[in-house]
This record gives C-alpha cells, sequence and structure tokens, in this order.
C-alpha cells in the first residue's frame, strides 16, 4: 500500500526533525512522491527560511531513499496539488497531506488522509 506524500506535510515534518518517509514506512506504507513537489521543494530550498532548511534536508533524504528504492516518484508536469489529488482519484491511493484545502477535496473523494503532527500521524 503507498501514500502520497505532499510538500506541506514534508515541511513540517522535517521541521520536527522527524523523516516523514521512514515514519510511513513504519506504518507499513511506501511513501511516493509526484516529482512536482520535489520541485516546490527544490524552489522552497532556495529561500532563507526554516523551511528552507527542511526542504534542503528533505531533498537528500529523497535522494538517499531513491538510491535504495525506498520512495516511489511518480513523474508529472504542473501544480503539485492538483498531481497528487488526480493521482489519489485514479489510483485510490492515501494522501499525507497538512494543507487545509487540500484535505477537502480529497475527502471529496472517499479517500483517506494521514496528517503529521507533532506526536505522529493523525488519519482522517
Amino acid at each position: 500500500m503507498e501514500v502520497l506524500v505532499d510538500t506541506s506535510s514534508i515541511i513540517y515534518s522535517f521541521c520536527l526533525k522527524k523523516d516523514i518517509f521512514a515514519n510511513i514506512e513504519n506504518l507499513g506504507f511506501t511513501p511516493v512522491v509526484v516529482s512536482s513537489v520535489i520541485e516546490e521543494l527544490k524552489e522552497i530550498s532556495k529561500r532563507n527560511s526554516k523551511y528552507a532548511v527542511a526542504a534542503r534536508y528533505a531533498l537528500r533524504v529523497i535522494e538517499e531513499r531513491k538510491k535504495g528504492k525506498r520512495i516511489r516518484i511518480i513523474k508529472t508536469k504542473g501544480n503539485a496539488d492538483e498531481a497528487i489529488e488526480r493521482i489519489a482519484k485514479k489510483k485510490k491511493i492515501r494522501v499525507c497531506t497538512n494543507d487545509k484545502e487540500m484535505k477537502k477535496r480529497i475527502k471529496k473523494l472517499g479517500l483517506e488522509i494521514l496528517t503529521v503532527k507533532s506526536n505522529g500521524f493523525v488519519g482522517e
């Protein structure tokens, strides 16, 4: 089983100094990231903020996991949120997001949502 992970949950998790991908694996799921999210992380990493530090760390972790085939990357174009919603709907995959608007849209699709909290994940 897989979980599509969006930018908001990745940034929040790494700001908490937690590896979201390892935590997803510990729940028995395979983390999946769309390439549009990786592009968003690259843009955020260029800024001068705590989010940039988290984005740079997340990008390093993603690269390491790609080498070990411990993460699945789906090539996409355009807006990351739209790509995640499209793939989640088509493949009926859970989504991990901390974005309130995205949560509403995913719920309307009838799909399970995971949210990153300071003490772990919450399923919705």
